[in-house]
């Protein structure tokens, strides 16, 4: 008689009772939403007192009623360290000041949290968290608490290139406008219209508000890697780059219409720019670390080879501060001139002293002439800036780090 064998593992499996397949998981199949490192900190407490900005401010509509502690994110790999700050704006009353930090660090998924603080009361009134969110470049809508900001694209969120609508008060984005084949690189609006380029175009596109989700128009501008900014009233706007400068005519029925232009130097590529008049007729373009220079009805001046990330003018006094590369010092300049006046002053040595760099240099109106100066560790000054002393006022310390 024929014997036969079977392995022990397949007698086993035999007398197993029949049941429902068991699926396959593959592993492609099995991978999470990617994650938001937490960087940075914040920390809501109960307030300890009531606003004192006036009522119908931007910073009086928008306090929360609560007190914040802030840890900003930090920039990797910068030895000397530094906040993770990808804007800071002013709002039209100046009672309010608007930093937006990135969360998660730099080529990696974004969160962005927008810190907003009270000039007057001198501390974080309230703290808007977009998840999933990266936000490069903003801009206050005129006469709304609403910002206009760039989104970049985040495929693993599902996010696209495009413009978006950020209440401040509400802490939500609206309805994105149509999707941008590549990132936003600057925009600047007149609260009818919003005006905006993405990298590597040479187009300016063209948006109105109220029709958010349309196809924008566009306008060619000859400027390489352009940016665009708006004169102090809006009916100007600037395109600028590299090699080339041209001024538009805005117009609320018809796409921008294009006035004059100018040549830069060759090698000149400003990433950022100040409109002095609302003919743009005077103009500072800056290059960070290398150039700033002065236009004046097309001609130039230059004011330093080696510049600093800062800039601010005084309408008044039709002064300009201009910060230097050298020892993070500020330049006090009368326009239509060239010349410092007096010696560069450096905020860092204005007590209390600080090796902390510049950020962001926004000017106020009013007498005496003052200005707001973020540092590179997003700690908040009043700078007061008279012929014979500057004086320097914390507003907001988050990070003391360089203080001596």
């Amino acid at each position: 008689m024929k014997r036969i064998f079977l392995p022990l593992a397949a007698v086993f499996f035999c007398s197993l009772p029949a049941g429902p397949a068991v699926p396959v998981i593959r592993m492609e199949e099995t991978d999470e939403r990617p994650k938001v490192a937490e960087t940075g900190k914040l920390t809501e407490f109960e307030s300890s007192g009531k606003s004192s900005s006036p009522r119908g401010s931007a910073a009086g509509r928008l306090a929360a009623g609560k007190d914040f502690r802030w840890t900003p994110s930090q920039i990797e790999g910068r030895a000397t360290g530094g906040a993770d700050i990808r804007e800071i704006l002013l709002s039209a009353d100046e009672s309010l000041l608007v930093m937006a930090e990135r969360i998660g660090g730099e080529n990696k998924p974004n969160s962005t949290r927008f810190i907003l603080v009270s000039l007057r009361d001198k501390k974080i009134i309230r703290a808007v968290t977009l998840k999933e969110r990266r936000i490069t470049a903003a801009a206050f809508i005129p006469g709304t608490d609403t910002l206009i900001a760039a989104e970049s694209a985040q495929p693993e969120f599902g996010r696209d290139n495009a413009l978006v609508r950020i209440d401040l008060k509400r802490g939500k984005i609206s309805a994105p406008s149509r999707s941008e084949e590549a990132p936003v690189t600057s925009l600047c609006t007149d609260g009818e219209k919003v005006w905006y380029t993405v990298k590597d175009s040479t187009m300016i596109r063209e948006l109105r508000l109220d029709a958010f989700s349309a196809e924008p128009g566009s306008v060619r501008t000859r400027a390489t890697d352009p940016r665009v900014s708006l004169s102090p009233d809006g009916s100007r706007l600037v395109a600028f780059g590299k090699g080339m400068c041209e001024i538009f005519k805005t117009s609320a029925d018809n796409l921008a219409a294009l006035q004059q232009s100018f040549e830069t130097a060759g090698t000149f590529s400003p990433a950022q720019i100040l409109v002095l008049d609302d003919r743009a007729s005077s103009l500072v373009l800056v290059e960070p670390a290398k150039q700033a220079a002065l236009y004046l009805n097309g001609s130039s001046k230059t004011l330093t080879e080696k510049c600093g990330p800062v800039a601010a003018f005084f309408k008044e006094e039709n002064m300009l501060l201009l910060g230097l590369l050298k020892n993070d010092a500020i330049a006090k300049i009368p326009l239509p001139g060239a010349e410092p006046e007096g010696k560069p002053v450096v905020p860092g040595k204005l007590k209390p002293a600080s090796r902390n760099g510049n950020l962001k240099l926004l000017a106020l109106s009013g007498t005496p002439a003052r200005a707001v100066l973020v540092d590179s560790r997003a700690n908040v000054m009043l700078l007061e800036i008279t012929k014979r002393r500057w004086k320097k006022t914390p507003v907001l310390t988050v990070d003391k780090t360089g203080f001596r």
